[in-house]
């Protein structure tokens, strides 16, 4: 049975992007709403119905960071606008369930139909920009990463790279000590972009099959890299794996400190349980004067365009754990294939 309005009034529109479900889906306040058997009685209430680490690993080349120069861009993408003529409402916050006074019923009752929800692969599109000229956007941060994983548990490739599109733009916007960090994450994407895009690439549409494709192939070198194979994606991936952590780690701490912690500290914290291991003293001397340049806390806090400090946390924590549950069912996987030490 569809969707249709109740006796007097169209139907009610839907946007995209706007809830706080896994897909973020909710109807838009309308004229109308969803009628049950044409009888036209309006729903129990007028709430609107909301649906529901080593980067630089050993072996992988020459540079301060470790990683060797393949590839020359990036062309993943990220999800980004909004349909219809929904109108941007702030991100990661519930919505009121305050009924505007003499306005019609929002929705009427359900008559045992579904919403329709997009396939996995397709994001969500994410919210109209909150800061328009800035180019690192949490709202399409979150809605790659949330359609990154399947009912299924797998890892949809082309949606975890659209994420990560987004945090190398946050990387960037850290300053100018995190650009040749943030141009090296690139160079990890278009590993995986080359194998997407390659003779092989039904075997790169979701992690698993990456996986499990190239250790049937016998491409991963498991204990040594040999100088003459070109970087695998299981090994890259891994790398970016790793980053990921740190990031989250970061993000966390940001979101449940308190004004006096120094951010700088808080982001070598992260890096010394995420990263370090991973990385050569060198390297490790180079991200420690890296994060003394850390933009101050409200810097930060302003980088996800937050009114204020309680939204702004908000949001951190809506993307940590979103950012975990990515890496959660990464980490199993490789776990599982015995891969979390490649070489």
């Amino acid at each position: 049975m569809g969707l249709r309005g109740t006796r007097d009034t169209p139907p009610t529109q839907c946007c995209f992007g706007q809830g706080r479900g896994t897909w973020g889906i909710s109807p838009q306040e309308g004229d109308g709403g969803v009628s049950g058997e044409g009888d036209g009685s309006p729903a129990p209430d007028n709430r609107p119905l909301s649906a529901v680490s080593g980067w630089a690993g050993r072996g992988q080349g020459s540079g301060p960071w470790g990683w060797a120069p393949w590839g020359r861009g990036v062309r993943g993408w990220a999800p980004s606008g909004c349909c219809g003529s929904c109108s941007p409402l702030r991100p990661f916050l519930a919505f009121s369930s305050s009924p505007v006074s003499g306005s019609p019923p929002l929705l009427s009752r359900l008559s045992g139909s579904r919403l329709p929800l997009p396939r996995h692969g397709t994001p969500a599109p994410a919210q109209a920009p909150r800061c328009p000229g800035q180019a690192f956007q949490i709202s399409r941060l979150l809605a790659a990463f949330r359609a990154c994983v399947t009912p299924d548990g797998e890892i949809l490739l082309g949606e975890y790279l659209a994420g990560w599109k987004e945090l190398i733009k946050l990387i960037d916007a850290l300053g100018a000590a995190f650009g040749l960090l943030a141009q090296e994450t690139q160079t990890k994407m278009e590993i995986l972009q080359g194998h997407r895009a390659g003779p092989h690439a039904p075997h790169y549409r979701t992690l698993q099959a990456m996986v499990a494709f190239e250790l049937q192939r016998g491409l991963v070198g498991l204990r040594v890299l040999p100088p003459d194979w070109p970087p695998s994606g299981c090994r890259t991936l891994l790398r970016l794996h790793r980053a990921l952590k740190w990031l989250e780690l970061f993000l966390g701490k940001l979101s449940h400190s308190g004004p006096e912690e120094d951010p700088s500290q808080l982001c070598a914290v992260a890096y010394q349980a995420a990263l370090a291991p991973y990385h050569s003293w060198w390297v490790r001397q180079a991200a420690g004067l890296a994060f003394l340049a850390l933009p101050s806390r409200r810097e930060l806090y302003g980088l996800v365009c937050a009114e204020g400090e309680r939204e702004a946390r908000a949001m951190l924590l809506d993307a940590v754990g979103i950012i975990a549950r990515v890496y959660n069912v990464t980490q199993r996987v490789y776990a599982t294939r015995g891969l979390l030490e490649l070489p």
